[in-house]
């Protein structure tokens, strides 16, 4: 030690044996955030020291003081030369009264490479050795060997010790504790360390480990010695202890009904053509929809922004949920690194309710979420707060003019997507939605895949077979169409589309321009076996084809009808629905559902299913299966790439055919000169999605 640190003083405690012990006091050069200023830790730490009664009180936040880097607020002594043998005493209390928020808070001694994180000198992790005591799993000495590799973690004692040691023998490290059980000194740990380096910082350390959140801890008669044979010094007893330093981030967030606006300090506004968002980091833990409001009102590090167009958003780590061409969080662009974890999410926007009616509403995020559409008294408030990546789903009457959203979302860690939707009407299937915001043209192009010739469609004579109901449906159409066969009753035709019905009011479907299907009420429109006047229920249908694919692709193929189906498709090597067995009889086994964007039901009515498969250029063969149990029936088969945008599947060389019926979403209040222009103050929502 230099003569310097003589002018310290010298202080006499009571040692465990006879002999005297000479320690010196400990004193700091300053205190700092260590970690990833300001986002980890934040809030802000800080500490004060009571010369008289040689107290160091300590506020600190940090995610933790690990592995991924060391954070955490310190009191450092680098003034004073630590490159030779040392050993550094404290007697440590967390605070009882401040509020802990997990187990692996950690006070104690820390040794560390250097101070210089945030500097541009140094790294987030770095060669170091800490004596701790935890909130509550006992002592610990961690240490990290080289930079940029993990910590480990050596335990002792049994409870919170009541005095921590750290000490330096050449390159080795001991940690000791002064057992809270036995009441006498334990030693935890002794490692060598020789990449410490020279010059390192030594002094007191506190690591919340629950970022967000200000803990206290309180040191005192920290001091030190260069002679190691001195023995350790017994605990003294703790001076009056100031209060647990305040959390300003921390006030929870007013009580409210569900729906009720985020009394957020910004106020937050929708923009024209736009949505007003506030994403509040660092704030901790976002293990419920209460935490992430308590950081929307009060807390984290604040990034307020306007989001043109939709709300789809994702952090790019997990999954794209419903719909495609996600963007990123807007945190993700404004300097904070590494990954978007413990986001809360507000979003405000008005829409243009273009016509009196039923609106649907959806949204969806991975953690948790709350949305709410007002106008005037109406109001419908939907989310779920209990499951991950849940489809939530509501209705209200709305008149025409505008309604006002609020988006909640929280984000607790992995990847993280927020979407919000709407479609006309009262509905349930993702066809219908498109993105409120959403561009009427999709941001890529979506290939269709073609008839490579005309397909096979077979019909068997309805009710020859008996009743067709499910389940079971598809596998009794097939055998339907079997016993139809042996008969000589099948009706069969070439089809360049699937898209047919018969004309007792089965159809259309979603795609306009339904042609008949083989039988209809009066005969057969080609093949044997007249049924005039017999109804046309309880028939299997049988299509069989080959699509030709012009662009190597994932494919989404799909089919719909009133009452159920299922779809054989060969893509690489695996098969869509049905297969056949070692006997060459195709049997139903499953539909395969590999996407989530449209409802799926093959066994009940009005069923929509869609199955996602990655296709190379060239043909590919398929077997689509269809049942009518009674009633008007209708069929149809379509496909694309991109989610919700879909055209029939048509011969190669014929213009595609659209949905119609699939429109866009609400769309957001435009610029008031945009609504001068209209001359109505309100824009057409509703249009063809392709």
């Amino acid at each position: 030690m230099s003569g310097k640190s003589l002018l310290l003083g010298l202080v006499l405690v009571l040692a465990a044996g006879p002999a005297m012990a000479a320690y010196m006091d400990w004193a700091d050069s300053g205190g700092k955030d260590l970690g990833v200023p300001p986002w980890d830790p934040f809030p802000a730490g800080q500490y004060t020291h009571n010369a008289g009664s040689k107290l160091y009180s300590l506020g600190g936040d940090g995610s933790d003081w690990w592995n991924a880097r060391e954070a955490g607020y310190v009191v450092y002594n680098d003034t004073e030369d630590w490159s030779g043998d040392w050993r550094i005493v404290t007697n440590v209390a967390i605070d009882d009264n401040g509020n802990p928020q997990n187990g692996w808070i950690k006070a104690g001694l820390f040794v560390r490479k250097d101070l210089e994180v945030g500097a541009g000198n140094g790294k987030e992790k770095e060669v170091n050795a800490v004596s701790a005591a935890t909130w509550s799993n006992n002592g610990s000495f961690q240490y990290r060997l080289s930079d940029d590799i993990n910590m480990a973690n050596v335990q002792g004692g049994a409870g919170r010790p009541l005095m921590v040691a750290l000490e330096k023998q050449g390159d080795n490290f001991t940690g000791q504790i002064y057992d809270a059980g036995t009441m006498a000194w334990l030693l935890v740990h002794t490692q060598a360390i020789p990449n410490m380096g020279p010059d390192p910082s030594v002094g007191l350390f506190l690591c919340g480990h629950t970022a967000g959140h200000l803990e206290t801890a309180h040191f005192w008669d920290t001091v030190y010695t260069t002679n190691l044979a001195d023995p350790l010094p017994a605990p003294t007893a703790a001076p009056t202890l100031p209060a647990s330093f305040p959390n300003p981030s921390q006030n929870p967030h007013p009580a409210r009904n569900p729906g009720d606006p985020v009394q957020d300090p910004e106020g937050v506004a929708p923009v024209a053509g736009g949505w007003g968002v506030l994403e509040v980091t660092s704030r901790g833990n976002m293990g419920g929809l209460g935490a992430a409001l308590d950081a929307l009102y009060d807390g984290g590090i604040r990034y307020q922004y306007n989001l043109m167009g939709p709300i789809n958003v994702n952090d790019h780590e997990g999954s794209a949920a419903n719909f495609p061409n996600d963007i990123g969080y807007g945190s993700r662009y404004a300097g904070r690194p590494g990954n978007i974890d413990d986001i809360a999410f507000l979003a405000r926007g008005t829409v243009v309710i273009p016509a009196d009616g039923e609106y649907s509403f959806y949204v969806r995020s991975d953690d948790g979420e709350e949305m709410t559409v007002t106008q005037g008294a109406t109001k419908l408030v939907i989310g779920d707060d209990a499951s991950w990546q849940t489809n939530c789903f509501g209705t209200v009457a709305l008149t025409a003019g505008y309604a006002n959203i609020q988006v909640i979302h929280r984000e607790d860690g992995g990847g993280a997507n927020v979407e919000v939707a709407a479609a006309p009407g009262n509905t349930t299937d993702l066809a219908d939605f498109t993105l409120i915001g959403q561009p009427s043209v999709p941001a890529r192009t979506s290939y269709i895949p073609r008839l490579y010739e005309p397909a096979n469609m077979h019909q068997s004579l309805p009710g020859e077979s008996g009743t067709i109901q499910a389940p079971g449906g598809p596998a009794l159409a097939l055998a339907a169409v079997a016993t139809s066969m042996t008969n000589q009753t099948i009706s069969s035709m070439t089809v360049d589309v699937i898209n047919h019905d018969d004309p007792d009011g089965g159809g259309p479907g979603r795609f306009p321009g339904d042609l008949p299907l083989p039988y209809d009420a009066v005969g057969p429109a080609n093949g044997t076996g007249g049924v005039t006047g017999t109804a046309d229920d309880d028939f299997g249908l049988l299509v069989e084809g080959i699509l030709d694919i012009a662009v190597e692709d994932n494919y989404l193929i799909g089919y719909r009808g009133d009452d159920g189906g299922a779809l054989q498709l060969l893509g690489g090597n695996q098969w869509l629905g049905i297969v056949e067995d070692a006997t060459g009889v195709a049997a139903i086994i499953t539909t395969t559902t590999l996407d989530d964007t449209l409802i799926t039901d093959a066994n009940t009515g009005d069923s929509t299913t869609v199955g996602e498969v990655h296709l190379t250029v060239g043909q590919h063969p398929f077997n689509l299966v269809f049942f009518e149990r009674g009633g008007g029936a209708y069929v149809e088969m379509f496909g694309g790439t991109v989610k919700g945008y879909y055209d029939l599947i048509t011969l190669a060389g014929q213009p595609p055919i659209d949905i119609p019926e699939i429109e866009g979403g609400l769309q957001l209040i435009p610029e008031p000169a945009t609504l001068a222009l209209l001359g109505i103050g309100l824009v057409a929502l509703i249009r063809r999605k392709r």
